[in-house]
């Protein structure tokens, strides 16, 4: 009688250290290059984060995104791109982990990546294609420098495997170029007097502002609006004291009109009285 061959071993965990190895939390990839290119990082994650605070999601900044699993017995790095910013909705961000597409078991829904002299040529042509390749619905381009994109802002939208540009909308009463992100179902908008980046705000009716610029915001309207209470003020006083003057000038010419008449009566009582 023939014995059954045994039974494979079961794949054996990898340790922590053989996982590093293989799926580094760190690649060498540039992180922000400037501080503009840090600060519109910054932005969107702030903005995105605040938009989507009642979703699921994972709204991530320099984030290492492993889209290939490496074959038993392969050595690391694993095949890896790090987005400026990234959006997973209905996911559970992980702890302590990079994002493995394999086992988060979907490719991000929205990437933006943010222009740079080191990485323009790679966001318009490489990471175009493979963030299409891996399914992303949504890919946006920021040029907080200028001078790598026209316009600054750009977005494009996955339909049956291609990437098809999202059309702009110049909204003269925002002072924005607006452009619509079905992801996060609210604009992006490109400011046309500064080339600054927002995100529109259903609730507030205006775009987003991070605390800091919020705060400045704030002031700003604050001092504004103590300037105007003291411009009212400095009007009101105005009219005031030429209400006052012009009071002071009808009681003169009031007491002058009955100094008159009293002078006219006296002299027609004397002319009377001469006449007589």
């Amino acid at each position: 009688m023939r014995l059954p061959p045994p039974a494979p071993a079961p794949p054996r965990a990898l340790e922590r250290a053989e996982l590093d190895a293989l799926y580094p939390l760190e690649t060498d990839e540039p992180m922000a290059s400037s501080l503009s290119h840090g600060l519109a990082m910054q932005y969107a994650q702030l903005a995105m984060s605040y938009h989507l605070r009642d979703v699921e999601c994972l709204v991530a900044a320099d984030y290492i995104f492993y889209y290939r699993e490496l074959s038993p017995g392969a050595t690391g790095p694993a095949p890896s791109v790090t987005p400026d910013v990234m959006v997973v909705l209905d996911f559970t961000p992980p702890r302590d982990t990079s994002y493995r597409l394999w086992e988060a078991g979907k490719a991000p829904d929205l990437v933006m990546e943010m222009s740079s002299r080191a990485t323009h040529r790679q966001d318009q042509f490489h990471k175009h294609h493979l963030y299409a390749e891996l399914g992303i619905r949504e890919y946006w381009l920021y040029d907080p420098h200028g001078g790598y994109l026209e316009p600054r802002l750009e977005g494009w939208r996955l339909e049956e495997g291609l990437y098809r540009p999202i059309a702009g909308e110049l909204q003269t009463e925002l002072g924005a170029e607006t452009f619509y992100s079905e992801v996060l179902g609210t604009h992006w908008g490109r400011l046309l007097a500064t080339e600054a980046l927002r995100l529109w705000d259903e609730e507030r009716g205006d775009w987003f502002l991070p605390p800091a610029e919020s705060e400045a915001d704030r002031l700003q309207q604050t001092r504004r609006a103590d300037r105007e209470a003291r411009r009212v003020a400095q009007e009101t006083r105005r009219a005031d004291q030429e209400a006052r003057r012009a009071d002071r000038e009808a009681q003169a010419r009031a007491e002058l009109e009955q100094e008159v008449a009293r002078l006219r009566a006296q002299l027609k009582g004397l002319s009377e009285s001469a006449e007589s």
